[in-house]
C-alpha cells in the first residue's frame, strides 16, 4: 500500500477529533472517535524525529507534505531527501481556521478492525515507507 493510500484510510475511517493517545520521543501514537471521550487508538507513527502537532485537533485531512511544505519546514529542522513528510490540516483550538501541523517519521501501524493484523509496505517515490497493520491495544 502507497503512503497516500495509508493516509486516505485514515481521512476515511479516523473520527472527527482527533488526540496524541502516547509520544515517547521516537512512537507517537494518534487515537480519533465521534469526541475524545470516544476516542479510540487508529494509528502510530515510528522513527518520528519531527512533530509539530497540538496535543487534541479536530477534523483533520491527512496528506504528504507539499514540496513547499517541506523546504519551509527544513529551514527549521533536517530534513533528508527520504524523510516522509505527513501534513495534517485541522481545526485545534489555536483558531477558528484549520492549520497544518507536521510529523517526519519513518513508519506506522494502523489499528486494524477486529484485531486481525496484516503487514503491507508503502512506497514513496522508489524509496520504500514501511508500515504495519496492527490489532488494537498492541
Amino acid at each position: 500500500m502507497a503512503l497516500e493510500e495509508l493516509l486516505q484510510e485514515l481521512n476515511r475511517g479516523g473520527g472527527w477529533d482527533w488526540c496524541i493517545r502516547s509520544f515517547d520521543g521516537c512512537s507517537l501514537s494518534l487515537s480519533a472517535g465521534s469526541s475524545s471521550s470516544y476516542a479510540q487508538h487508529v494509528v502510530a507513527f515510528h522513527g518520528v524525529c519531527y512533530l509539530a502537532c497540538p496535543t487534541e485537533f479536530s477534523h483533520p485531512t491527512f496528506r504528504v507534505a507539499s514540496t513547499a511544505e517541506r523546504l519551509s519546514l527544513s529551514a527549521q529542522v533536517a530534513v533528508d531527501e527520504d524523510d516522509t513528510v505527513v501534513a495534517i490540516d485541522a481545526d485545534s483550538s489555536v483558531g477558528m481556521e484549520p492549520l497544518t501541523f507536521f510529523i517526519v517519521a519513518t513508519s506506522a501501524t494502523l489499528a486494524a478492525a477486529g484485531g486481525v493484523a496484516t503487514t503491507r509496505a508503502a512506497l514513496v517515490g522508489a524509496k520504500a515507507w514501511p508500515y504495519r497493520a496492527n490489532s488494537v491495544g498492541k
